[in-house]
C-alpha cells in the first residue's frame, strides 16, 4: 500500500515539474488526492506530496486554485515534519503562495507562522534561507505585520539579521524593514533592542543587506516619539557612514533615516557633529542621480 501511495505521489511530484501539466492535474483531481494522502504513516509518500505541492505552487498562476481546493493547511502540515527534505519543500511552497495576498492571511491564520518559528533553529542554511524569504513575504501583508511581531518572530529574525549567509541576513533585515512600517510594531521593536542590532548590521559588506538594515532604520524614526532615542542609541554614525555608500538605495534610506531623526530640534545638532550636512548636500546637487533621495 506505502508503496503504491508513494508510487503515485512521486509521480504526480514529476508532473507537476512542468507547468504544462498543472492545470489538468488540477481538473482531473490529482492535486486534490495528494492533500488526502499527506496522513500517509510512509515518510516517503509525504516527502513525495510536498515535492509535488512545492511544485505546483512554485507556478504565479495556481496560487488561487491553491486556496480553493484547501492546500494551505496540508502545506503547513507538512512543515511540522521533522525530516529535511520533507519540511524545506513545504516551506519553499508555503513561500511562493505567500506571494499572493489573500493566501498571506490565510497562512497566518492557519498557524503556518509556527513552523516558521520552529524551523528557524534549524542549522541548515537552506531551511534558514526560506523560512526568511517565507516571512518577508508574508510581512509583506498590512494585516500579518502585527501578527508576525505578536507570535514572536523579532528574535528569529535578529538571529538571522547576523548570519554569516547573506542571503539569509538580506531576507531577515528586508522583514525587520517591512514590519517596522507599522506603528504599532514600533514601539515593541525598539523596546526590544533591535536598534543595537541594525546599528552592527549596517556595517556589511553586502549592498542588499545594508539597504534592508536603513530602511528598517529609517522606518522606525519614522514615528517621532522614538527619534530621540533612536539618535541617542548611535543610529547617526551608521546612517551618516551609508550616505557616502557607492549604492544608491543606501544612500536614500540613509537620508530616510536621518530625514526623519531631524524632525526632533534636539537631535539637529548631533547631526550636525556627525558630519552629515556635507553628504547630504551632496546628495541633494542630484550627485547620484536618484529623484527619491532629492526629496
Amino acid at each position: 500500500m506505502y508503496t503504491f501511495l508513494n508510487t503515485g505521489a512521486l509521480g504526480i511530484a514529476n508532473l507537476a515539474l512542468y507547468p504544462s501539466n498543472h492545470q489538468e492535474l488540477i481538473e482531473d483531481g490529482s492535486l486534490t488526492a495528494l492533500c488526502g494522502v499527506i496522513g500517509s504513516k510512509d515518510i516517503e509518500t509525504r516527502r513525495c506530496v510536498s515535492f509535488a505541492l512545492n511544485n505546483i505552487a512554485a507556478n504565479e498562476k495556481n496560487h488561487v486554485i491553491c486556496d480553493r481546493l484547501g492546500v494551505i493547511k496540508p502545506i503547513i502540515q507538512l512543515a511540522h515534519e521533522d525530516d529535511l527534505d520533507t519540511h524545506l519543500q513545504a516551506i519553499i511552497a508555503m513561500r511562493h503562495l505567500g506571494a499572493n495576498a489573500r493566501n498571506r492571511i490565510k497562512i497566518n491564520e492557519m498557524g503556518g507562522v509556527n513552523p516558521l518559528l520552529r524551523l528557524a533553529d534549524s542549522t541548515n542554511v537552506e531551511v534558514q534561507r526560506e523560512v526568511a524569504a517565507c516571512l518577508r513575504n508574508l510581512s509583506l501583508g498590512e494585516q500579518v505585520k502585527v501578527a508576525l511581531v505578536r507570535a514572536g518572530c523579532l528574535k528569529a529574525l535578529i538571529g538571522f539579521s547576523h548570519s554569516g549567509d547573506v542571503e539569509v541576513a538580506h531576507q531577515a533585515c528586508g522583514v525587520l524593514a517591512n514590519l517596522a512600517e507599522v506603528v504599532e510594531n514600533q514601539s515593541v521593536m525598539v523596546e526590544e533592542g533591535l536598534l543595537q542590532h541594525l546599528k552592527f548590521v549596517l556595517r556589511s559588506r553586502n549592498f542588499n543587506v545594508q539597504r534592508e538594515a536603513a530602511r528598517a532604520i529609517a522606518n522606525l524614526a519614522a514615528e517621532y516619539s522614538h527619534t530621540a532615542e533612536i539618535a541617542s542609541g548611535g543610529a547617526l554614525p551608521p546612517l551618516v557612514a551609508t550616505l557616502r555608500s557607492p549604492d544608491v538605495m543606501c544612500q536614500r534610506y540613509a537620508a530616510m533615516g536621518i530625514g526623519n531623526l531631524a524632525t526632533h530640534l534636539g537631535n539637529q545638532d548631533k547631526i550636525l557633529q556627525e558630519g552629515a550636512l556635507e553628504p547630504l548636500c551632496d546628495l541633494a546637487s542630484f550627485s547620484n542621480g536618484d529623484l527619491e533621495t532629492q526629496r
